[in-house]
């Protein structure tokens, strides 16, 4: 067993038969892969529909659970997972024409603890997509499909999506590596941490999935009060990262991770540009200066271990400009 394929499903009836069609017109040797699919308590007919795949796949497995969330579901399938490396799939995207076989020929070919993939995001509202490569830096010192064991590697990296890698199992496991429960931008809690454990690379040019960019509510959905609270409770785990594993470790690895911290204070001061409701002025208020300090020496710290001329100015706003005016 080479690959599992993670799925969580909760209301996606629209979209998990075009999800599991993706993966099962392959015609991949299914004794090769898995797929575990996590019903995380969905009140629709979405797992109607899983169960019709089935009845035809006998690599395709569930998971029946109370709604726990996203992070939740994604632990429940890597706990049974048998495949030498895991794939996080989301149950409203789909996975490209051979794109199992590629992933399994770039495990066979590299071992790697972490492999990326270009993905195509495709907009809900009107078909336009985009090809983002794993690598988001232009000027990346790393070329597509070699293996990389240096570190600096991380500050060319993406880390807003999991679905664009795939794990190696043991990995996670040796460092208990799993999904923030509760959490909104899961995924931006996620990665930093296993992309600084992992000790070897590979990034593929190949576009293995598409990435559905579903139609979103009103602006102020994105500064809600859980947003807010979520972002910092990620700010904290980072620093606990720090703290725990990280403490000893290289330069380059301190200064990524501080660079993600400063990343996340400097957007949650930016809120200020916005009109709050009355509940988020509150929390800004309360957490204002916590979030500040933050951002001052997670900032400083980072550009000790990789100076960054667009990092170094924002840190200075944050010093000399009221916080209102810094977005």
């Amino acid at each position: 067993m080479q690959l599992s394929i993670i799925i969580p499903v909760y209301k996606v009836e629209k979209y998990i038969r075009d999800t599991l069609q993706s993966i099962y017109r392959q015609q991949y040797d299914e004794n090769l892969f898995e797929v575990i699919v996590i019903n995380d308590g969905t009140p629709d007919d979405s797992m109607r529909i899983v169960a019709e795949f089935t009845n035809k796949h006998a690599n395709l497995h569930i998971i029946n659970q109370k709604n726990q969330g996203l992070s939740c579901a994604r632990n429940a399938g890597l706990k049974i997972a048998q495949g030498e490396y895991v794939w996080f799939v989301d149950s409203d995207d789909t996975v490209t024409e051979e794109s199992i076989g590629k992933v399994i020929e770039c495990i066979e070919r590299s071992k790697a603890d972490v492999i990326g993939f270009s993905i195509l995001k495709v907009s809900e509202a009107n078909r336009v997509s985009e090809v983002e490569s794993a690598i988001w830096n232009e000027h990346c010192r790393f070329s597509s499909n070699q293996i990389v064991c240096d570190k600096s590697i991380l500050f060319s990296l993406h880390t807003g999506a999991a679905v664009r890698y795939v794990y190696r199992r043991a990995f996670l496991q040796m460092n208990h590596l799993r999904f923030y429960p509760g959490i909104l931008y899961e995924d931006q809690e996620f990665l930093p941490r296993v992309l600084s454990l992992a000790n070897s690379f590979y990034i593929s040019s190949f576009i293995s999935y598409r990435y559905l960019l579903r139609s979103s509510g009103s602006i102020m959905s994105q500064f809600s009060l859980r947003s807010l609270r979520d972002t910092l409770t990620i700010v904290r785990s980072y620093e606990t990262w720090l703290q725990e594993e990280i403490k000893g470790k290289s330069a380059l690895i301190n200064a990524y991770i501080n660079g993600c911290i400063f990343n996340h204070t400097y957007w949650l001061l930016s809120f200020k540009a916005v009109t709050f409701r009355d509940e988020q002025k509150e929390f800004m208020r309360d957490h204002y200066a916590e979030i500040r300090r933050k951002c001052l020496t997670a900032g400083w710290k980072s550009l000790k271990g990789n100076f960054r001329l667009t990092r170094a100015v924002r840190l200075l706003m944050v010093f000399l400009i009221p916080h209102h005016l810094i977005k």
